[in-house]
């Protein structure tokens, strides 16, 4: 579950905010918090540690303050200070262009239009995926052999090899075998981690541990070669785009 909290001192706009998001299907579920000034945002945010921080700017009706709870800027510094990984989008309908990257958001939007705004969501996805690589390194792939489950962390996991009716899993530390199914597993891995993909049949690989590639076979750092076959090789080009 993603924890968001969205902030803004005219009454019903976090409300609004709150609806475009939902109205989205973001492949996560999401639990979202709405506040009408800083102080709630903040003794809130101190139990919940939200994932991500939507807020306005100016957070009284009197317009600009230097007051930490009613200055978004600010109110971000303070929150980033407690808990580094929370991701904050600030939105207003006034520029403040070098102001705000004096305090390193993740993204600036204009104050949305109730009625929707593509540029918002497209940001929140954005955060969504960040909150889930960082989710990623705390969760463990298991499976069961010989009568005993183990866990491996994914994020360890460089790849994963069909051999029919076993599967064998390579890590940076060692290599295990395994009954199973590849598309079980990809299935399994794709709710945690955006980073493997499918280049053939019998191979699901971590693109984090791409040493090379070529239009017929991927290089891993431990310099295994994995053939990628036609099949895949679209949504691999598409993919390791980001690699290039």
């Amino acid at each position: 579950m993603i924890k968001i909290a969205i902030c803004d001192d005219i009454p019903h706009m976090a409300e609004a905010i709150k609806k475009i998001l939902l109205s989205h299907d973001f492949e996560e579920k999401l639990e979202i918090d709405c506040f009408e000034n800083g102080f709630d945002l903040y003794t809130e945010f101190e139990k919940k540690k939200h994932n991500i921080i939507m807020m306005d700017i100016e957070l009284t009706p009197e317009g600009y303050s230097k007051e930490v709870t009613k200055n978004g800027m600010l109110l971000s510094d303070r929150i980033k200070e407690a808990s580094p990984e929370t991701i904050v989008i600030f939105f207003s309908r006034f520029s403040y262009e070098k102001d705000v990257l004096s305090h390193e958001p993740f993204g600036f939007v204009d104050k949305p239009n109730p009625e929707g705004d593509r540029r918002m969501i497209e940001l929140v996805e954005k955060a969504i995926r960040r909150v889930r690589n960082r989710i990623e390194y705390k969760t463990t792939f298991w499976f069961k052999t010989v009568g005993v489950y183990y866990g491996i962390d994914i994020k360890d996991i460089l790849y994963f090899e069909s051999k029919r009716p076993r599967i064998k899993v390579v890590t940076v530390h060692e290599e295990c075998i395994f009954r199973g199914q590849l598309d079980q597993v990809q299935e399994n891995i794709e709710k945690s981690s955006e980073h493997f993909i499918r280049v053939s049949k019998s191979h699901y690989i971590n693109m984090r541990y791409i040493k090379s590639f070529s239009s017929k076979e991927i290089t891993m750092t431990n310099d295994e070669n994995i053939p990628i076959t036609r099949k895949y090789m679209e949504d691999f080009r598409k993919k390791s785009g980001d690699l290039c």
